[in-house]
């Protein structure tokens, strides 16, 4: 669940009464590996930026965001590997009234995917390589109470994602072993429910530190592994791909520091894990904001 990253930003950006306009941006980087479900052992490793602009006021806030990243994935012991650029563009809001919290958003990315896979069969080896296009989208939204009020925030909150991604069709080129692959849409979808904690104090000298944690659990349904049809050549038989798949329940947990510094600079930092029977993942995350 890539789509995870601008989830989460949405929702940090969204939390508490704050009028007033402002730019931001997260540096993240990911790493993860498949855990079981395929014999393959995958792992990827992702990093960019996501940044955006939104203002607020009232209990409502509204924004744009967008955002590039990088991705590269192997498959220990197969001598394959994949490179993924990832441009996004998105909308977002959130809405508070008392301890009541709306959020919500929707984004669209564009993938531009090279492959890269060593073929060793009796009698045939060589590699295969092939470059193609992806896209994919989502919609979410959450809900959440604060139970405590005042400097500190305990929520209970529950969250829904629709995720659509599509693979365009393409030939691979190299040796007689490549492969012609058809197109793929998947449609998953992603419940959370989870409790957040957080707070804030001041330092002195006009800096205020909020701390926050959560822990949340996913659950996914829907195409979470997604097959794809492909053949030897134009006029082979065609047959099915499986891929690692997406872990249907999860173990989100989130934990960061952000820091408002005075003159409306704010910084932070977090860290992310997520644990499922399918992959392990970890993140961390640099935080920076300017409110004018």
């Amino acid at each position: 669940d890539q789509e995870r990253d601008v989830r989460r930003a949405v929702f940090d950006r969204t939390q508490g009464h704050v009028e007033g306009t402002a730019l931001w941006l997260h540096g993240l980087y990911d790493w993860a590996h498949s855990r079981g479900g395929n014999a393959l052992r995958v792992g990827v490793d992702r990093k960019g930026v996501l940044g955006g602009i939104d203002g607020g006021l009232g209990g409502l806030r509204v924004g744009v965001m967008g955002g590039y990243v990088d991705g590269d994935l192997h498959v220990r012991d197969q001598g394959a590997s994949a490179t993924q650029k990832t441009k996004l563009v998105g909308v977002y809001a959130g809405w508070e009234s008392g301890p009541l919290s709306l959020r919500g958003g929707g984004n669209w990315s564009w993938h531009d995917v090279d492959t890269s896979r060593a073929i060793a069969f009796p009698g045939l080896t060589g590699t295969a390589a092939a470059s193609y296009d992806a896209q994919s989208g989502q919609l979410f939204g959450e809900i959440a109470y604060d139970l405590l009020g005042g400097p500190l925030r305990l929520e209970p909150f529950a969250g829904l994602a629709h995720v659509r991604s599509r693979t365009e069709a393409f030939t691979e080129t190299g040796s007689a072993g490549a492969l012609n692959v058809g197109r793929e849409t998947r449609d998953a979808n992603f419940a959370t429910l989870g409790l957040r904690f957080g707070g804030e104090m001041g330092a002195g000298t006009g800096t205020t530190i909020r701390p926050r944690v959560s822990a949340a659990w996913q659950r996914g349904w829907g195409d979470l592994t997604g097959t794809t049809s492909a053949a030897f050549g134009a006029g082979g038989a065609s047959f099915g791909l499986t891929g690692a798949g997406i872990g249907r329940d999860t173990l989100v947990l989130d934990g960061g520091l952000d820091a408002d510094l005075g003159g409306g600079l704010s910084v932070g930092a977090s860290a992310n894990a997520t644990v499922s029977n399918r992959w392990s993942s970890t993140g961390l995350r640099a935080i920076l904001g300017l409110h004018f």
